[in-house]
């Protein structure tokens, strides 16, 4: 298990995103962590689920247009920076996580937002609901 984990982020991205990104970095030994979080786990939640089949999942909810709207902002301000400066993979998991990012509106990053709310949900559904906590940021405690 550990071996596997180990060669998860390799396998997932040479396999799924027809990328190298894992063969430049360590590999991911998730079992030294009791919690990831960010994009890294976004883009491989299916393999660790499977990998970690007692593992419990946030996934945190927010207003889709206020999370667009903030993703321009953010890429806007930082864009050079992740394409070049000393983040070299962050363009990288941009682009397998969101696709064109560099240049998305609010709108497509509204879209994007939904599409990976969608495909979650659907897989936990499928995997086990009890696995996955939903969490409304902008709602105070309001869990779903």
């Amino acid at each position: 298990m550990v071996e596997q984990a180990q060669r998860l982020r390799y396998q997932v991205f040479s396999a799924e995103y027809d990328s190298d990104l894992g063969a430049s970095t360590p590999g991911l030994d998730a079992d030294a962590f009791d919690a990831q979080t960010d994009i890294a786990p976004a883009l491989v939640y299916r393999d660790l689920a499977r990998l970690y089949p007692t593992a419990v999942f946030v996934l945190t909810t927010r207003p889709r247009e206020k999370w667009g709207a903030a993703m321009v902002r953010f890429c806007a301000k930082h864009r050079r920076m992740f394409q070049t400066l000393p983040f070299p993979d962050t363009d990288r998991y941009f682009t397998a996580m969101y696709g064109a990012w560099a240049t998305m509106d609010a709108n497509e990053w509204a879209a994007v937002y939904d599409k990976h709310v969608a495909e979650v949900a659907a897989f936990f559904d499928a995997e086990g609901k009890d696995r996955l906590l939903r969490l409304a940021v902008t709602r105070g405690e309001g869990y779903a």
